[in-house]
């Protein structure tokens, strides 16, 4: 079982479930650095890794308002298709007079064709 560090945090997981959902985790379980047990992630926001996890462990997506930008990234980072596509989703939806210059900026870093539609 290998842990992922955050700022000091340790979030428990199982690299054979991650390698086995994301070529990301694959290399980097079964690569060049394969033999360490806690792996650092200063990119990801915890939650947004936990929603992740959820996501891979259960097959169920926990998102809302204030963490669906981070689980986008993460899931764009480890390429996990599915959890992109319902993160874009849950944005498409919750597109309003407020939030649509974030939404197309972050579209346009993301490169989300579709949402900056």
């Amino acid at each position: 079982m290998n842990r992922f560090s955050f700022q000091q945090q340790r979030i428990p997981a199982h690299s054979y479930v991650l390698a086995t959902a994301s070529n990301v985790f694959y290399a980097m379980f079964y690569g060049g650095f394969a033999n360490q047990d806690d792996i650092a992630i200063p990119d990801v926001h915890p939650t947004a890794f936990r929603i992740m996890l959820k996501y891979l462990y259960t097959d169920e997506v926990d998102l809302d308002a204030d963490t669906v930008l981070a689980t986008l990234y993460a899931s764009k980072k480890y390429l996990i298709t599915y959890l992109t596509r319902a993160c874009i989703n849950f944005l498409e939806t919750s597109l309003t007079a407020r939030n649509v210059c974030l939404l197309l900026t972050q579209s346009r870093l993301f490169e989300e064709e579709e949402l900056m539609q």
